[in-house]
């Protein structure tokens, strides 16, 4: 994880480096296109709310990321918000551990 940068809501992957755990949490799932609403989004839409540990297996353009307990959630996630492409409801963020008084 980069330390030299400070955390940022609006940018919460920012700092994440390949190989860094990362929690997704999921709230409302729900397309933000009714044209992707395919067979695999009908299934994330019923994964239940929660906190999900991912590792992110690459970065920038879009960060990727890996969810062993529910592969559905892993995929690519976006720059701004950390929102997974496509989902409203499902986003990423560093751990909770790693987010607050991190400018070190």
């Amino acid at each position: 994880m980069r330390r030299d940068i400070e955390y940022s809501e609006i940018l919460p992957l920012r700092r994440i480096q390949k190989g860094d755990e990362v929690q997704i949490i999921v709230i409302d799932p729900e397309p933000q296109n009714p044209k992707f609403l395919t067979k695999k989004c009908r299934k994330i839409m019923k994964i239940p709310k929660g906190h999900y540990k991912a590792v992110c297996v690459q970065e920038s353009p879009a960060w990727r990321l890996q969810c062993d307990k529910e592969p559905l959630l892993s995929g690519a996630y976006t720059y701004w918000g950390g929102n997974k492409y496509h989902m409203t409801g499902i986003y990423a963020d560093e751990l909770e551990s790693e987010q607050w008084g991190k400018y070190r």
